[in-house]
């Protein structure tokens, strides 16, 4: 009876402990524990908590400080992100258009940050280089795998507001108001370490919807302010403009004689100009010799017109030559090609600012003469080439043998899991700041990211003759 009686209370505290687990997990997600029919996720608890705990800290240090610019950036950016969140809950997956719309004013406080950054501004200038550095973060939310991870994107973040937060420490080191600085750079740091977890902790893999939502163009959620007993400072009244005086034409100064002086000048009649200095012929203009009245041509200099080369601006096209599938002169959007297949080499050239999706298995990817361009690769059956591109990220996704970088500049290579696990050849030839993405070891862990060496140094044994060549690492 004894065993049988501890075993059933070993049976009961293991079932509330995994039914505490399952409300936990429902209330993160906004499901509820039955005491109401539409809980708040926990997610939205914990972001609301950072915009009135971190955010309004890193706004009374920017005030403290004196940069009263920055305050109102920060505002209007995390409480637009907030809002946002607040409307995963209840909304379906929105279209791009409706996306970008809602998040206009965050748009809008990244392009104020920029302004500010770049206004000249000696004892300010690294505080606002932070500040936008801590507010283009919050572009997290238009994250997701593959075209990039929402805790890579708040980490990077992170690590450029610190570049410039250490500055301003070393800047004001001597200064007699080092404390208030110190606090700044305490609260922006604490802003981005509690954002990067909390995305971390809730949208590794971006954000979350409801599919049984409504649309976010319905979504009614009042905007959560910083401060709910913050009031807004009057702004003060213009001081009221004098009116301008009339301007007083000075008195000419006249004679004693008043009116009476004036009347017995004009008594006198003709005689009354015979004080004036008549103009005698030498001194008429025509008949002076240190002036000339002829008119000479002075000669025009030839206008030198440059020729002026206008740049051809060439239509977007995909077309299939001699077994190549020809995609150039892209600058916008996202292409899908799909008439490549297993005996077909596919040719990505002189495009910008753009995105291809190569679809299916094809024989071989050449990428030449690229700028800003990201294509997303499935399987290959040979190589995939990257030549004289800047800027470029190559997305595998699928078994791809060989990948070769040669003269470009910035590249990016992502491997997926099934391409990481078929070990490909990665060959590089004069590369500069070339970064390679594995998966880490599980599927829940971040992506782990590689520099590609670009200096070597070379010895010369000259007991063997032979020479060796090692990479250099800086510390």
């Amino acid at each position: 009876v004894l065993l049988e009686s501890m075993a059933s209370e070993d049976l009961y505290a293991r079932l509330e402990s995994v039914t505490a687990r399952l409300e936990r997990v429902a209330a993160k997600m906004g499901g509820g524990t039955g005491d109401s029919e539409e809980a708040v996720p926990l997610y939205v608890q914990e972001f609301e908590s950072l915009l009135a705990n971190e955010v309004k800290g890193a706004t009374k240090a920017c005030n403290d400080v004196g940069a009263t610019g920055i305050t109102p950036i920060l505002e209007q950016g995390f409480t637009n992100i907030v809002n946002l969140i607040k409307a995963c809950a209840s909304c379906k997956k929105p279209s791009s258009v409706d996306l970008m719309t809602f998040l206009k004013p965050g748009a809008d406080a990244i392009n104020q940050a920029e302004k500010l950054k770049v206004k000249r501004s000696k004892k300010f200038e690294n505080h606002y280089k932070a500040a936008y550095e801590c507010v283009l973060g919050i572009s997290w939310v238009t994250m997701a795998p593959p075209m990039g991870t929402t805790s890579g994107h708040c980490d990077g973040q992170l690590q450029a507001t610190d570049f410039h937060l250490n500055r301003i420490l070393k800047s004001c080191k001597d200064a007699s108001d080092k404390e208030i600085h110190r606090a700044f750079v305490k609260a922006f740091k604490d802003l981005n370490k509690k954002q990067l977890e909390l995305v971390k902790q809730n949208f590794k893999t971006g954000l979350i919807w409801n599919p049984k939502g409504t649309e976010l163009k319905s979504f009614t959620g009042a905007p959560t302010s910083v401060s709910e007993d913050e009031k807004k400072e009057p702004k003060a009244e213009p001081e009221p403009e004098s009116k301008p005086k009339p301007k007083t034409k000075p008195k000419k100064a006249t004679d004693n004689g008043g009116m009476s002086a004036v009347f017995g000048q004009l008594s006198k009649g003709l005689t009354v100009t015979s004080d004036l200095k008549r103009v005698t012929a030498n001194m008429k203009t025509k008949n002076r010799k240190d002036r000339s009245g002829k008119v000479t041509d002075v000669p025009k200099k030839k206008k030198v017109t440059k020729r002026v080369v206008k740049s051809v601006i060439r239509e977007p096209s995909t077309k299939v030559v001699g077994g190549r599938v020809i995609a150039e002169f892209y600058s916008e959007g996202m292409q899908e090609i799909t008439q490549a297949t297993i005996k077909n080499n596919v040719f990505i050239t002189r495009c910008e600012n753009c995105s291809f999706s190569v679809k299916g298995k094809v024989k071989a990817i050449q990428i030449d003469s690229c700028n800003k361009v990201q294509v997303q690769v499935e399987d290959v059956v040979s190589s995939v080439e990257l030549v004289n591109c800047k800027s470029v990220t190559i997305y595998c996704m699928g078994v791809i043998p060989a990948i070769c970088v040669d003269k470009s500049e910035s590249p990016r290579i992502v491997l997926m899991r099934p391409a990481f696990n078929a070990y490909p050849d990665i060959v590089t030839s004069n590369v500069t700041a070339m970064n390679v993405e594995i998966p880490g070891k599980t599927d829940e862990d971040d992506f782990v990211e590689f520099a590609v060496p670009e200096q070597f140094m070379n010895k010369i044994d000259p007991k063997t003759g032979k020479m060796t060549t090692e990479k250099i690492v800086h510390a």
